[in-house]
């Protein structure tokens, strides 16, 4: 930002000598008089000014007999100055800074920040459902509205925010990092119901009455710590009840089938080495390809594309990037049994590995692999512990028969 103030102002790079150039530079130093990138250079110094306290330096060469030399003028001044017949260039100058200023009236990139379960893919989705799009005027977008539109399209997100940084829209979201328990926040009472058919393991009850102890075989839905607390007389007779927010941790063992096949037959890619690449140029969501693909065989497309940006925020709607066309030839190949075994267990592998992530914990694995036809299938069920309890609203009340 400096330099390019000084570029506006215009600034001379200058050569001192004589009796006592370093009384100079302090004299310029003690009235506001900007000297930099200082270096020794032969008898005297080489250094840059600003145009005006150059032209303001006179008396001090005179009270410290030195003598000062232009050796380059820089910056927009001696630029207008010299191309000052050459009105096109100035009228397209203007017109860049005009188009550039336009430009940064809209928004021309997305970015979201916190998200885990909310995808890519997802944030794309509802930008398009919220009628964000790219090339969208900064002015027509209601950052309050879009902020409670996302928390409450999506049960998980707890907080979001979004801002505009430049001509980029970046919304930082907040996940609850509990898939099961629903929105704890937004009742004032409740019962916590079984997320999962299965058997109690451990229950811990920190609110309500529980009605399930370990051991229990319990149903999806099933009320397993009511929010509905009886109030009881002095004689142990029923007074009336008391609704509250439920609380507490159930963990439920249950039986997850797991099911994954694999065709033992199929095409496989033999790379052949020909390879092409075409550089791209766009403008909005338009694009032009410099040239044409040449491969006879089949190929894949690797596509790379980079935004134009000034500054960290400040993206243009022009991109440039290149399509790298692969080719291959296609044979008809299969698996071996030994290959489609380390196939599926590699996936199985990274189911489990994705349960344990969201806090489910294995106890057991019972899956095979058998042989049906062309494919290979693996199957079975895993024996699973998680705490598995979600807050709902009471629907079911006592009666009230015999309350005095």
């Amino acid at each position: 930002m400096l330099s390019i103030l000084r570029f506006l102002r215009g600034y001379v790079k200058v050569y001192l000598w004589g009796f006592s150039p370093e009384r100079f530079m302090n004299l310029c130093n003690n009235h506001g008089i900007e000297l930099w990138n200082v270096e020794p250079s032969g008898e005297g110094y080489e250094f840059y000014m600003h145009i005006k306290g150059f032209l303001g330096c006179k008396d001090f060469l005179r009270k410290t007999k030195t003598r000062v030399v232009i050796r380059n003028k820089l910056g927009l001044p001696f630029l207008m100055f010299k191309y000052r017949k050459r009105k096109l260039f100035f009228a397209g100058l203007l017109g860049c800074f005009l188009a550039l200023y336009i430009a940064t009236r809209f928004i021309w990139a997305f970015e979201i920040s916190g998200n885990r379960q909310f995808t890519e893919d997802m944030f794309l989705a509802f930008l398009e459902s919220q009628q964000v799009y790219y090339g969208m005027s900064i002015e027509a977008l209601d950052i309050d509205s879009f902020e409670k539109a996302l928390r409450e399209e999506y049960d998980y997100i707890i907080w979001a925010s979004a801002k505009i940084e430049g001509t980029k829209l970046h919304v930082m979201i907040k996940e609850n990092d509990v898939e099961r328990t629903g929105d704890m926040t937004a009742l004032e009472t409740g019962d916590m119901r079984a997320a999962i058919s299965g058997t109690v393991v451990s229950m811990v009850t920190r609110a309500g009455v529980p009605l399930v102890k370990p051991g229990d075989a319990v149903n999806e839905g099933d009320v397993l710590i009511s929010g509905i607390i009886p109030i009881m007389n002095d004689d142990e007779t029923l007074r009336t009840y008391h609704e509250i927010r439920a609380d507490g941790d159930v963990v439920i063992e249950s039986l997850l089938p797991y099911g994954d096949e694999l065709a033992l037959k199929y095409d496989k890619k033999i790379y052949t080495g020909n390879r092409q690449r075409l550089y791209i140029f766009g403008i909005g969501e338009n694009e032009i390809k410099l040239g044409k693909v040449k491969l006879q065989e089949a190929y894949e497309i690797l596509s790379v594309r980079k935004p134009v940006r000034l500054f960290d925020n400040l993206y243009l709607p022009v991109i440039y990037g290149h399509n790298e066309y692969i080719g291959y030839e296609t044979v008809k190949s299969a698996y071996t049994r030994e290959e489609a075994a380390e196939i599926l267990n590699g996936r199985f592998l990274q189911f489990c590995t994705t349960l344990e992530e969201k806090g489910v914990q294995i106890m057991q694995k019972d899956v095979k692999i058998d042989y049906k036809g062309d494919k290979a299938v693996l199957s079975g069920n895993l024996t699973v512990r998680e705490n598995a309890v979600i807050l709902s609203p009471i629907t079911e009340f006592p009666e009230e028969n015999g309350i005095e």
